[in-house]
């Protein structure tokens, strides 16, 4: 899992062992890099964030990732923002 921008320790916990749960004991790390909130995603007209640059920054975390442990994972980004 990707924490992007602030979320509180154990809301990432609780999804964390959700998922291990949902794919039947599946190994779920949370990234121990933080993905910014980005200023340029922010759409103040629609008061949201635009998935796309949220999705794009995790995405570069999730190669990190699979350079890092080499093989290939699956990234989940968890974000408390709309």
């Amino acid at each position: 899992m990707v924490q992007v921008g602030y979320v509180d320790a154990d809301i990432l916990d609780s999804i964390r062992r959700e998922v291990m749960k949902a794919f039947h004991g599946s190994i779920c790390e949370v990234s121990e890099k933080i993905v910014a909130l980005p200023r340029e995603a922010y759409n103040r007209v629609r008061r949201q964030f635009l998935s796309e640059a949220l999705l794009n920054e995790v995405f570069k975390v999730a190669l990190e990732m699979e350079n890092k442990i080499g093989e290939s994972c699956i990234a989940l980004g968890v974000a408390d923002v709309d």
